[in-house]
């Protein structure tokens, strides 16, 4: 699996796989953890998730920034896993000030360690047609790290965290039998632990992640006080972890900051194309594009962190053979589905990029927002007649996920590989910023999806197939257009296939 790849791929593809275990397990009890132990303290925990996971993905344009400009992929990979480490084990705090403080060093962390660790990924392939098979199916394989460990984070996280209770029953037992109160906390601490293990490996590992350096450019907005560029980041990272606490608290402030620093984004990818040819400007036209795409499809996808979680919690019958499943768990299916789907995909990439037949760009996104579609549409139907008087089979929200699978084999994979291909060469890091980014903008809308059901308040199972029957056909609709216009589409992306 990995013998054609660099060496230091391997190590990648491990340190990748530990962060996102320790995230996925965090946010999927954040949620019942966050209402459960801090009660009105936290106003809308459907709406921190959101935020929270929003955060992690617009902070890789600070990783931009210290990976360019200032410190390079490797230190950058190492300070963000270091920092993420801090802050989750501050979330084993019962303060909620505290906590907050936690979940800001966690994302910010985050932000410093996806953006050069997919920055890194990007930096070992020499430049070409000859070896963008090879790059692809290298990014194919960092996502299904991503996969393996969004699959065993929850499913650690549920086994020694949730509740099964309404709000305020402390004496609710766990997956396992342990007390809740105490198994969220022990969940928060498998976290921390294989977050420190991760920064940890990268440590040692810091000879052989030279292979993956970026070389930086001079930064022109570096502190005056600070001679050195390591701790000019950490200042940045300092100042930005103090402004996401505050924000945190404040979710329609942080909201339009996230929002506002997309706009600049793109206006700052459509500059890139200044006195440009023909070509450059329709490349970053179609890159601007697939960016709105990849918005709304992960608005809809990273529903399976909130609604979809309390209404798997609240509205879905978990019971297997007398066994009750936690909602938690529920979110390991997409993971499962993806790995045992991801590798075929991998195999079916190279066969087709062998005989020149992979499928246009704007196709693979039209077809991975359709699914999503389809994937709501199956709840829906599913859920429709029983929503009044019981609760709704687990198998809807099962297939649910396959639909979602699909989708995200289709465009998760190759959408930061196809939007370092259309930048030119000077904005490379700024285009995996900006894909990072579209996934936080995402999060933002999709804080208003789950506001549309009634969050805070208990919606019924009604309220949220209603709100999912709208999105259904706007989604269907969007990928039906996106299906159709992919043959003129096609041509803003030229030569990237």
């Amino acid at each position: 699996m990995f013998g054609e790849h660099p060496r230091v791929f391997r190590l990648l593809f491990f340190a990748q796989l530990l962060e996102r275990f320790s995230s996925y397990g965090i946010v999927a009890i954040l949620v019942h953890y966050a209402k459960s132990e801090f009660g009105t303290a936290v106003r809308s925990p459907s709406d921190l998730v959101h935020m929270v996971v929003a955060v992690a993905f617009a902070s890789a344009i600070l990783g931009s920034y210290a990976t360019e400009r200032l410190i390079g992929s490797r230190r950058c990979l190492i300070l963000g896993a270091s920092l993420s480490s801090v802050g989750i084990a501050l979330l084993l705090s019962t303060r909620v000030q505290v906590f907050y403080g936690g979940l800001a060093a966690f994302v910010i962390g985050a932000g410093l360690f996806r953006h050069s660790i997919f920055a890194g990924v990007g930096s070992l392939y020499p430049e070409g047609k000859d070896s963008d098979a090879l790059k692809r199916r290298g990014f194919t394989l960092s996502y299904l790290a991503i996969n393996i460990g969004a699959l065993a984070g929850p499913l650690i996280a549920s086994a020694t965290g949730e509740k099964a209770a309404a709000e305020g029953d402390a004496g609710a037992e766990t997956f396992l039998g342990i007390d809740g109160s105490a198994g969220w906390r022990i969940g928060f601490a498998i976290a921390a632990l294989t977050m420190v293990s991760c920064a940890a490996l990268l440590w040692r590992s810091r000879e052989l992640l030279r292979e993956m350096e970026t070389p930086t450019q001079p930064s022109t907005v570096r502190l005056p006080i600070l001679k050195s560029p390591l701790g000019t980041v950490v200042v940045y990272a300092a100042v930005a972890v103090i402004l996401v606490w505050f924000g945190l608290q404040y979710e329609a402030v942080l909201g339009y900051s996230i929002l506002t620093l997309a706009a600049l984004t793109l206006g700052r990818i459509l500059w890139l194309g200044k006195g440009g040819d023909l070509e450059t400007k329709q490349k970053l036209g179609a890159l601007v594009l697939l960016l709105v795409v990849n918005s709304v499809f992960w608005a809809l996808f990273h529903q399976h962190f909130s609604s979809l979680n309390t209404l798997a919690l609240d509205h879905v019958d978990r019971f297997v053979r007398g066994v009750e499943i936690p909602a938690t768990a529920l979110q390991a299916i997409n993971p499962v589905l993806f790995i045992a789907l991801g590798l075929g995909a991998n195999a079916l990439w190279k066969s087709l990029a062998g005989k020149t037949h992979n499928p246009p760009i704007p196709t693979l996104f039209g077809m991975g927002i359709t699914m999503m579609g389809l994937g709501y549409l199956v709840l829906v139907l599913g859920g429709r007649g029983v929503e009044d008087h019981g609760k709704i089979a687990l198998v809807w929200l099962v297939l649910t996920y396959f639909f979602f699978t699909l989708g995200e084999i289709a465009t998760g994979p190759i959408g930061l590989f196809v939007a370092e291909r259309l930048i030119p060469d000077r904005g490379r890091g700024l285009a995996t910023g900006a894909f990072l980014l579209s996934i936080a903008v995402g999060n933002v809308i999709g804080k208003n999806v789950m506001e549309r059901i009634g969050e805070p308040s208990s919606p019924s199972a009604s309220d949220y197939l209603d709100t999912y029957e709208n999105v259904t056909w706007l989604t269907i609709a969007l990928g039906a257009a996106l299906l159709l216009s992919s043959r003129w589409t096609n041509r803003l992306f030229h030569d990237v296939k």
